[in-house]
């Protein structure tokens, strides 16, 4: 995923900078849960930090945003 900006080109607090979530907008995958800040700073979310999570294809970013159907583990 490519970063974000603000149209003025500076870090918004609380805002991932890669994908856009907030703490009432988190990513979420099944195996790690829903994201934390992964900086002091709160500008990148635990999901876009670690690669493994960002490009796990059951990772859904702004679950809020997305229209998503629940996951059903196989049996």
């Amino acid at each position: 995923m490519k970063e974000k900006l603000s149209p003025t080109g500076i870090l918004k607090v609380g805002v991932c900078r890669i994908c856009g979530c907030t703490e009432h907008d988190p990513c979420f995958n099944p195996h790690h849960g829903f994201c934390w800040w992964a900086d002091a700073t709160r500008t990148i979310c635990s999901h876009c930090a670690d690669p493994a999570i960002a490009e796990d294809p059951f990772t859904v970013h702004c679950v809020n945003s997305e229209k998503v159907k629940p996951y059903a583990p196989e049996d």
